[in-house]
């Protein structure tokens, strides 16, 4: 326990001796204190005609009113401490949790950037992959178009060798069988034209017309079985050239679907 403290002070330009377990320091402010009072309270006007005790209360009232006015203020100062000391909590709450928000988005910025990284990587295989199936889409256009016009030539050709060759057999077919008409309308003309030659024979040199029938009969069918071929081998041509028309067609397809994988 602390020891009791005895100092005398000077109030009022009296000496007394104040006792107390504060430290003299403070008794001297206590008593300082009061006479400041006093001379403010001798100053007011009809203070000197008062009796002392009305003196004694009129200076515990203003020592009250100190008080209460002074109390009132560290009240208001609390208070304003107490708020501020709220703030003070609710800032420093509020930058903790900014401080895990901000480690979060760093986290996930992190990953984010992995993630482009690995997107770039993909991307730029697919880029590759491509290019190398555009270059390889070209060429195979390139090789598909000899090859159509290689077989559409191939085709043409083979198709009208046949087309000549079957012509020339309906026309072989045509002679030989003109050539059996007309050596069955000799014999029938033959068997009917005995009295003819005969006729021949006695009177002068009038000669069968059988025979130049049979001659015009012949050159009118082989001129006929030519003119078919003709006819035929100009069909097979002409769609010969369609087949190249369409080939090249598809071809400039291929090559406008490989030039736009290209531009991909």
């Amino acid at each position: 326990m602390a020891s009791k403290n005895v100092t005398e002070v000077v109030i009022d330009g009296k000496i007394y001796k104040l006792g107390g377990y504060e430290s003299e320091e403070y008794l001297h402010q206590v008593a300082s204190y009061l006479n400041s009072k006093i001379t403010e309270m001798k100053g007011l006007e009809g203070y000197h005609r008062l009796s002392a005790g009305m003196k004694s209360i009129m200076l515990g009232l203003n020592t009250a009113d100190d008080y209460f006015k002074a109390r009132k203020s560290v009240e208001r100062l609390e208070g304003e401490l107490s708020d501020k000391d709220r703030q003070l909590y609710e800032m420093k709450h509020e930058l903790v949790s900014l401080q895990i928000r901000q480690e979060d988005s760093e986290r996930q910025l992190a990953s984010l950037r992995d993630s482009v990284s690995d997107y770039q990587k993909h991307i730029a295989a697919l880029e590759a992959q491509l290019k190398s199936r555009g270059q390889s889409e070209v060429s195979a256009a390139a090789v598909s178009e000899s090859e159509t016009e290689e077989m559409a030539e191939y085709i043409f050709t083979d198709e009208d060798t046949s087309e000549v060759n079957s012509d020339d057999a309906s026309v072989s077919d045509e002679n030989a069988t003109g050539e059996s008409q007309a050596a069955a309308a000799a014999a029938s003309d033959g068997e009917e034209g005995d009295p003819s030659s005969d006729d021949a024979a006695k009177g002068g040199g009038v000669q069968p017309a059988s025979s130049g029938n049979r001659s015009g009969k012949q050159h009118g069918a082989q001129n006929a079985s030519a003119g078919n071929g003709q006819d035929t081998g100009s069909r097979q041509k002409d769609k010969g050239m369609d087949y190249m028309n369409r080939a090249r067609r598809n071809h400039g397809k291929m090559s406008d679907e490989a030039r736009k994988a290209l531009r991909m």
